[in-house]
Protein backbone atom coordinates (compact mmCIF):
# COMPACT_ATOMS: atom_id res chain seq x y z
CA UNK A 1 0.00 0.00 0.00
CA UNK A 2 1.45 3.37 -0.71
CA UNK A 3 1.32 6.32 1.70
CA UNK A 4 -0.61 7.97 -0.39
CA UNK A 5 -3.57 5.32 -0.14
CA UNK A 6 -2.74 5.01 3.47
CA UNK A 7 -2.99 8.23 4.18
CA UNK A 8 -6.28 8.54 2.64
CA UNK A 9 -7.67 5.54 4.59
CA UNK A 10 -6.50 6.95 8.16
CA UNK A 11 -8.85 10.02 6.77
CA UNK A 12 -11.84 8.04 5.74
CA UNK A 13 -11.66 5.89 8.73
CA UNK A 14 -12.49 8.61 10.65
CA UNK A 15 -14.70 10.71 8.47
CA UNK A 16 -16.09 8.72 5.71
CA UNK A 17 -17.03 10.54 2.78
CA UNK A 18 -19.78 8.39 2.47
CA UNK A 19 -21.47 10.01 5.97
CA UNK A 20 -19.62 13.45 6.03
CA UNK A 21 -19.77 15.78 3.02
CA UNK A 22 -16.05 16.36 1.14
CA UNK A 23 -15.80 19.54 2.42
CA UNK A 24 -16.48 18.72 6.13
CA UNK A 25 -13.87 16.09 5.94
CA UNK A 26 -11.62 18.99 4.35
CA UNK A 27 -12.03 21.21 7.22
CA UNK A 28 -11.72 17.66 10.22
CA UNK A 29 -8.73 16.67 8.68
CA UNK A 30 -7.08 20.14 8.42
CA UNK A 31 -7.94 21.30 11.74
CA UNK A 32 -6.81 18.03 13.41
CA UNK A 33 -3.79 17.96 11.51
CA UNK A 34 -2.61 21.49 12.16
CA UNK A 35 -3.48 21.13 16.08
CA UNK A 36 -0.49 18.24 15.57
CA UNK A 37 1.45 20.68 13.94
CA UNK A 38 1.02 23.47 16.55
CA UNK A 39 2.15 20.97 19.26
CA UNK A 40 5.28 20.47 17.66
CA UNK A 41 8.55 22.58 18.97
CA UNK A 42 10.00 24.74 16.64
CA UNK A 43 13.08 23.02 15.80
CA UNK A 44 10.71 19.76 14.31
CA UNK A 45 8.80 22.44 12.03
CA UNK A 46 12.08 24.54 10.90
CA UNK A 47 13.05 21.17 9.39
CA UNK A 48 9.82 20.34 7.58
CA UNK A 49 9.81 20.95 3.86
CA UNK A 50 6.57 22.79 4.34
CA UNK A 51 3.58 23.00 6.89
CA UNK A 52 0.50 21.35 6.43
CA UNK A 53 -2.20 23.44 4.38
CA UNK A 54 -5.69 22.73 3.57
CA UNK A 55 -4.69 21.81 0.12
CA UNK A 56 -2.18 19.24 1.16
CA UNK A 57 -4.75 17.43 2.98
CA UNK A 58 -7.79 17.94 -0.18
CA UNK A 59 -5.07 16.58 -2.69
CA UNK A 60 -4.86 13.31 -0.26
CA UNK A 61 -8.75 12.78 -0.31
CA UNK A 62 -9.09 13.59 -3.75
CA UNK A 63 -6.40 11.23 -4.34
CA UNK A 64 -4.42 14.03 -6.19
CA UNK A 65 -1.34 13.00 -3.51
CA UNK A 66 1.51 11.27 -5.78
CA UNK A 67 3.40 10.85 -2.21
CA UNK A 68 4.16 11.89 0.94
CA UNK A 69 6.46 13.05 3.05
CA UNK A 70 7.49 10.84 6.42
CA UNK A 71 6.04 13.65 8.68
CA UNK A 72 2.76 13.61 6.89
CA UNK A 73 1.81 9.85 7.41
CA UNK A 74 3.22 10.68 11.07
CA UNK A 75 0.89 13.33 11.69
CA UNK A 76 -1.77 11.71 10.14
CA UNK A 77 -1.08 8.43 12.34
CA UNK A 78 -0.96 10.50 15.49
CA UNK A 79 -4.03 12.55 14.57
CA UNK A 80 -6.04 9.20 14.23
CA UNK A 81 -4.59 8.21 17.66
CA UNK A 82 -6.19 11.22 19.06
CA UNK A 83 -9.80 11.17 17.73
CA UNK A 84 -9.39 7.95 18.81
CA UNK A 85 -8.93 8.74 22.15
CA UNK A 86 -11.29 11.75 22.12
CA UNK A 87 -14.04 9.18 20.49
CA UNK A 88 -13.22 7.12 23.49
CA UNK A 89 -13.57 9.48 26.07
CA UNK A 90 -16.68 10.92 24.64
CA UNK A 91 -18.18 6.91 25.18
CA UNK A 92 -17.25 6.69 28.16
CA UNK A 93 -19.02 10.22 29.43
CA UNK A 94 -22.19 9.36 27.24
CA UNK A 95 -22.08 5.60 29.21
CA UNK A 96 -21.97 7.79 32.37
CA UNK A 97 -24.52 10.02 31.82
CA UNK A 98 -27.15 7.56 30.47
CA UNK A 99 -26.62 4.97 33.64
CA UNK A 100 -27.30 7.98 35.86
CA UNK A 101 -30.01 8.74 33.76
CA UNK A 102 -31.53 5.66 33.73
CA UNK A 103 -30.92 4.79 37.79
CA UNK A 104 -32.79 8.18 38.66
CA UNK A 105 -35.37 7.36 35.80
CA UNK A 106 -36.70 4.02 37.63
CA UNK A 107 -33.30 2.22 38.75
CA UNK A 108 -35.55 -1.11 39.26
CA UNK A 109 -37.04 -1.19 35.69
CA UNK A 110 -33.56 -0.29 34.63
CA UNK A 111 -31.24 -2.63 36.33
CA UNK A 112 -29.74 -5.08 33.71
CA UNK A 113 -29.26 -1.90 31.65
CA UNK A 114 -27.54 -0.27 34.57
CA UNK A 115 -25.46 -3.12 35.51
CA UNK A 116 -24.33 -3.44 31.57
CA UNK A 117 -23.34 -0.15 31.43
CA UNK A 118 -21.32 -0.24 34.99
CA UNK A 119 -19.22 -3.66 33.32
CA UNK A 120 -18.64 -1.18 30.45
CA UNK A 121 -17.08 1.54 32.72
CA UNK A 122 -15.51 -0.33 35.30
CA UNK A 123 -13.57 -2.42 32.63
CA UNK A 124 -12.54 1.27 31.08
CA UNK A 125 -10.25 1.97 34.27
CA UNK A 126 -8.44 -1.26 33.81
CA UNK A 127 -6.15 0.41 30.40
CA UNK A 128 -5.42 3.16 32.36
CA UNK A 129 -7.21 5.60 29.61
CA UNK A 130 -10.01 6.82 31.42
CA UNK A 131 -10.47 10.45 31.53
CA UNK A 132 -13.12 12.37 33.92
CA UNK A 133 -12.85 15.46 31.70
CA UNK A 134 -16.10 17.53 30.56
CA UNK A 135 -17.05 18.17 27.13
Amino acid sequence: MSDAVYAKSIIDELWPLQVYSRKSVIGFAFDAVKRIERALPTPVLRERKRQWTERRVRSIIDDEAPSLAHFEVADLERMAIEEGRDAYRKSVQRAARLAAFLAHADEDFHRSEIDRLGQFLGGVGSSGDHTDGGD
